[in-house]
């Protein structure tokens, strides 16, 4: 809607500018007739200026060049700082506007991040993900854009960034849930110089009021050792007692 209004200005515009150009031609017209009627061209530049100074003068002292002339000048100039005022002040409303449509900064708050490995007699692999849970502080409704990336020792997640779509209820979490690794290389015993498990999670996130456009950002990178060792039984093993480090985050 913002940009239709914004079109149907742009050739109004276009349409008084025309407008103004046309007045301004037929007001000058007694002046050019002048011009035209007593120019001549004279060899001596200081006689031309001369010339021209004296059919300005004369279109000075015309009044039915002098005042429509100026009124047009005149008309124009109010005109151009009224359509620059027109838009300050419009892009300051539409900016106000934005503001309050969007929710503050920092409200999908990072919570917790998970490891979940899982090991199979079959095939003696190891398999795991990463979760990392975020939580909508709004009393709204939130939509996201989520572009995630990182791996396991380093196993990578997939070959691309993967980008999905969600919703966060208001005062609830949600969990950003990287894909199954199958194959995960594991230290028997542990190393006491590196840890076990190292995963690397990052996520970039736009997001914004449900319906609204995607006005805010937050982006930010884990990085989760576990130094332990990780027992080969059926099953899946919740890893939560790891240790987790955070990097570059941003909220915007």
């Amino acid at each position: 809607m913002w940009i239709r209004a914004k079109t149907a200005r742009k050739w109004a515009l276009r349409s008084l500018y025309t407008l103004f150009g046309l007045f301004g031609t037929i007001v000058c017209v007694p002046f050019l007739q002048s011009v035209a009627a007593s120019w001549r061209p004279l060899k001596n530049p200081a006689g031309t200026f001369v010339g021209f100074a004296n059919l300005i003068s004369h279109a000075i002292h015309d009044p039915w060049i002098f005042w429509p002339l100026m009124s047009s000048i005149l008309l124009l100039i109010g005109f151009t700082i009224g359509l620059w005022s027109f838009e300050f002040l419009w892009n300051e409303e539409n900016k106000n506007s934005v503001q309050k449509l969007a929710p503050p900064i920092g409200s999908l708050r990072y919570v917790l991040a998970g490891l979940k490995m899982q090991y199979s007699h079959s095939t003696d692999e190891m398999a795991g993900q990463i979760e990392v849970e975020i939580e909508n502080d709004t009393d709204r409704l939130i939509g996201y854009h989520a572009v995630t990336a990182g791996n396991i020792n380093g196993i990578p997640f997939h070959v691309n960034k993967i980008e999905f779509d969600g919703y966060i209820p208001a005062k609830q979490s949600r969990f950003l849930i990287s894909n199954r690794i199958v194959g995960i290389p594991v230290k028997y015993p542990p190393s006491m110089h590196e840890p076990s498990v190292t995963g690397i999670f990052e996520y970039d996130i736009s997001y914004g009021y449900a319906g609204e456009k995607f006005t805010r950002r937050s982006s930010l990178g884990c990085r989760l050792e576990y130094w332990n060792l990780v027992p080969k039984e059926p099953g899946t093993i919740e890893k939560h007692d790891i240790r987790v480090v955070t990097y570059s985050p941003v909220e915007e």
